[in-house]
């Protein structure tokens, strides 16, 4: 069974490679890479259960603005800061709502990622310990084969370094088997900053405040729904004061 299931993935591997060449060989190498729109599509397979969950990713890039939209309408929109920092909005296009969380906010909860993992999906500095196997193509069309074995997965990638973008990659284990590919490349700058900024017209909470919107029924729904992760818990002083708040809220009377 598992022979079959890898067979069907080598396959749509194969052809989806074979489309994605046509899909930027037209691209001029005037293209940036700063400013472009990557449609992935990805399969999962666990081995252990037998079962494949296919998703999809778009990314967009405009300069130090990364972001990551989904096909359920959400995404995340992630800011390069000095420091290696970063701070991140959610936003929600159905209810045209955005989350803003500050890089604080991010080390807090355990969301803090790597501007390479948002802005290439993978960390550059991962190809120096595979192989490198072969480089077609010229211009913005290169595209670089690596191959190996790291920590006892297996890795295939094609990476487009005109572009520094990733084209495709499958990684398989014991545990599970994971493609992902390009399915189309789009580097018009126009459209890629007219659907980040779209979103930044959005009615904006401050993730720290969202302990002062409870009665916010979008912000409730959403935080039920498991996208928005609580704000802190109270925390109170001796005079019955809760510091995990910020001063304003203890005017109102506000407990969690």
């Amino acid at each position: 069974m598992m022979k079959l299931i890898y067979a069907t993935i080598s396959t749509a591997l194969f052809t989806t490679v074979t489309f994605t060449s046509a899909a930027y060989a037209d691209e001029s190498c005037s293209a940036s890479a700063n400013s472009l729109h990557a449609s992935y599509q990805a399969t999962q397979t666990l081995n252990t259960e037998n079962t494949t969950r296919n998703i999809q990713v778009d990314l967009w890039r405009q300069g130090n603005v990364v972001m990551h939209s989904y096909p359920n309408g959400t995404g995340d929109i992630w800011h390069k800061l000095p420091k290696n920092q970063m701070r991140m909005d959610k936003y929600f296009d159905q209810a045209k709502r955005l989350i803003e969380y500050e890089a604080a906010d991010l080390t807090t909860l355990g969301k803090s990622k790597t501007w390479d993992s948002v802005n290439y999906l993978i960390n550059k500095n991962f190809l120096t310990q595979l192989t490198k196997e072969s480089e077609t193509g010229s211009g913005c069309q290169i595209t670089t084969k690596y191959s190996g074995e790291v920590n006892g997965t297996t890795y295939h990638i094609e990476w487009n370094p005109s572009l520094d973008l990733l084209v495709s990659m499958k990684a398989s284990n014991k545990r599970l088997i994971e493609s992902w590919n390009l399915a189309q490349l789009d580097t018009q700058k126009s459209e890629v900053e007219a659907a980040i900024n779209q979103r930044f017209k959005y009615m904006t909470t401050d993730f720290a405040d969202i302990g002062d919107n409870e009665a916010d029924p979008f912000l409730i729904k959403m935080i039920n729904l498991g996208y928005i992760d609580h704000a802190p818990q109270a925390v109170y002083d001796a005079n019955g004061n809760n510091i995990a708040q910020p001063a304003h809220s203890h005017e109102h009377g506000h407990s969690h």
